[in-house]
C-alpha cells in the first residue's frame, strides 16, 4: 500500500514511536486516517533515510530530517 526505498542503517530506534505519534497527531489535526498514515510514513522514512551520528551501535532516527515533510 505504501512503499519507500530500503535504507541499510542501524539507526532505527524510535521508528514505531515516531510512526504512531505522527498518525495520532495528524488525526488530531483533522486529517483522515488514510492521509495521516501516508504523512506518518513519509515522516518516518525521512527520519530513517538521514542518519544522525549519535548513540552507539543502534542509534535513533533523525527527527530533524522530517521537518520539511509536513
Amino acid at each position: 500500500w505504501l512503499r519507500h526505498s530500503y535504507f541499510d542503517t542501524t539507526h532505527i530506534n524510535g521508528t514505531g514511536d515516531t510512526l504512531s505519534a505522527t498518525i495520532a497527531a495528524e488525526i488530531a489535526k483533522g486529517q483522515s486516517v488514510a492521509n495521516a498514515i501516508r504523512i506518518a510514513h513519509d515522516v518516518t522514512t525521512a527520519a530513517i533515510s538521514s542518519e544522525i551520528a549519535v548513540g552507539h551501535q543502534f542509534g535513533p532516527i533523525n527527527h530533524w530530517a522530517a521537518q520539511s515533510v509536513n
